[in-house]
């Protein structure tokens, strides 16, 4: 029978009010092609407007409850759930709480290997922004942010989070959204207003082929040009489900071959130095990189 049933995403406001407007937004588009994706050919759904979905064409029981699946979707921090008109839910109950510390509570639990990267690249930011001199008020900017820099993965479905491959230009665009949801977070909250900068920053590159604003060289603040080098040593180093860890002295290699093109190439001989006295690996004695 062809008919047109409509469709809410229920959970998608307090989202919105959580991660911001663009993650709100970047999630709605995926969620509107992963609905297309569960009924076709049979069918098509639109988007009508705001969380409002309708389903036209041959839409049967099986293809309800796939439009259901496709609108419904959870990660660290969230849990939405696709219902049909006239349905309701509880997805409230499902969530934790909108603040850093339950964000964070709540990666620990659900994510806990990312919230571990996390506290190391604080560990690691701390001994690069010493080796650059940074005064304290700098430095401990620096840490807090690098401590909370992928807190914005708290809005990012797990079926992302453990992608390792080609994204739909959709899923790409609330993957890349997670340092500007990471700013919204800490902005709601009050730190300084340094900190959440740092965090939108820190996924730019020193070439200007970064995310979210392609800022490049020393328009990209200090403190998250520290925190994409100490990000990209520690998730080298660790083991992945899609990759090997590699050795320290590789990962170091790396950095080197970044200087000047994804890296500062000032941080990545601050880095280098620092981690020659974390570990005494006769690092620190190396020749600083001169471009």
């Amino acid at each position: 029978m062809r008919v047109l049933a409509l469709f809410a995403v229920d959970g998608i406001g307090r989202y919105r009010e959580t991660f911001g407007a663009q993650a709100g937004e970047a999630m709605l588009a995926r969620l509107h092609r992963r609905c297309s994706d569960a009924v076709a050919p049979e069918s098509r759904a639109y988007r009508l407007e705001d969380d409002r979905f309708a389903v036209a064409g041959l839409v049967t029981g099986a293809t309800a409850s796939a439009a259901q699946a496709g609108l419904t979707d959870r990660g660290p921090g969230f849990a939405l759930v696709g219902l049909r008109a006239g349905d309701t839910n509880h997805v409230s109950d499902m969530l934790p709480g909108s603040s850093p510390d339950a964000l964070v509570r709540a990666l620990e639990e659900h994510r806990p290997e990312l919230a571990r990267h996390m506290r190391a690249v604080a560990v690691l930011a701390r001994g690069t922004g010493r080796e650059l001199g940074l005064r304290a008020q700098r430095l401990g900017e620096l840490v807090h942010a690098a401590g909370l820099h992928d807190i914005g993965k708290a809005a990012i479905p797990d079926e992302l989070l453990d992608k390792h491959g080609p994204l739909s230009a959709d899923d790409q665009a609330l993957l890349r959204s997670h340092s500007v949801v990471g700013e919204h977070i800490l902005a709601a909250v009050g730190p300084p207003p340094a900190v959440g900068e740092l965090v939108r920053c820190s996924h730019e590159r020193w070439d200007g082929f970064g995310y979210p604003d392609g800022r490049r060289a020393e328009d990209i603040p200090l403190g998250a040009r520290v925190i994409a080098v100490c990000d990209a040593y520690e998730t080298m180093v660790s083991e992945r489900h899609y990759s090997a860890a590699l050795d320290p002295a590789a990962a170091l290699a790396e950095l080197r071959r970044g200087a000047g093109r994804q890296f500062d190439p000032r941080v990545v001989t601050a880095f280098v130095v620092a981690h020659g006295r974390r570990t005494g690996s006769g690092e620190a004695r190396l020749v600083p990189w001169t471009g």
